[in-house]
């Protein structure tokens, strides 16, 4: 009989333990229990339990990670330069009716008579804008910071509200997670009077070291400011 190792594991656990690892009864003639026809315990317990486990795992993460996906890809319909499609499809359109209708709330408080006509009708000009400032461009941009700047929040706030959130959007949690660690280091017993402005550029500088910091340029800031004692740095 040739088994894996986690097979031979599992047998020896079962001796150790006085567990004689059997076939149970199988009858073809029940359809609501496992009736699987195997030869050995581990067949039957692969197919029984197993597999049926590693599928449903597999559509947990499909089914959690689905509406997150699709609403980040929504995205794209802002941003035709990088493509460097203008065309307004239907998918297009498609795409930004399930922006409006996830962030509704938030372009609401824009004070819209109808969020859904006057934001497709922003896209449209949003498009042509883009068009005609791709000419007087060399490079097509890349980055979602450059289309949050060209957009005029007066003229489109439907589309900078959305602009705003898709740069604001993480990929993943690991920038979060490393901002509360920090933060529990920082933010200490002893510190618990510091202020926003101080708090914020320490935890900046410790999430991120890789940045270089010149001592000399902080030192000429610090003497810049208006001091009750005057410091002397020799």
């Amino acid at each position: 009989m040739n088994l894996s190792l986690s097979s031979k594991n599992i047998i020896e656990k079962a001796a150790e333990l006085n567990v004689d690892v059997t076939l149970p009864r199988v009858v073809g003639r029940q359809t609501y229990r496992s009736n699987i026809n195997a030869d050995t315990p581990e067949k039957y317990y692969r197919v029984s339990t197993f597999i049926p486990f590693l599928d449903h795992v597999q559509e947990e993460l499909s089914r959690r990670f689905l509406d997150h996906e699709t609403t980040v890809s929504a995205f794209s319909c802002l941003t035709p330069m990088i493509d460097g499609d203008y065309n307004l499809t239907d998918d297009k359109k498609t795409s930004f009716k399930a922006l409006i209708e996830t962030y509704q709330s938030d372009l609401e408080e824009l004070g819209m008579v109808s969020v859904e006509l006057e934001a497709m009708a922003e896209l449209g000009l949003w498009y042509r804008d883009l068009q005609h400032n791709t000419h007087r461009e060399s490079a097509s941009p890349k980055c979602v910071m450059y289309f949050l700047q060209l957009c005029d929040k007066t003229v489109y706030p439907s589309i900078y509200t959305l602009l705003k959130i898709m740069a604001t959007l993480p990929v993943t949690t690991t920038e979060n997670e490393r901002s509360f660690s920090s933060l529990r280091r920082l933010k200490a017993y002893l510190r618990s009077t510091t202020g926003e402005t101080r708090l914020n550029g320490l935890a900046l500088l410790n999430i991120y070291p890789e940045i270089p910091v010149d001592v000399e340029d902080i030192l000429d800031k610090l003497a810049t400011k208006s001091r009750k004692m005057n410091i002397r740095l020799q």
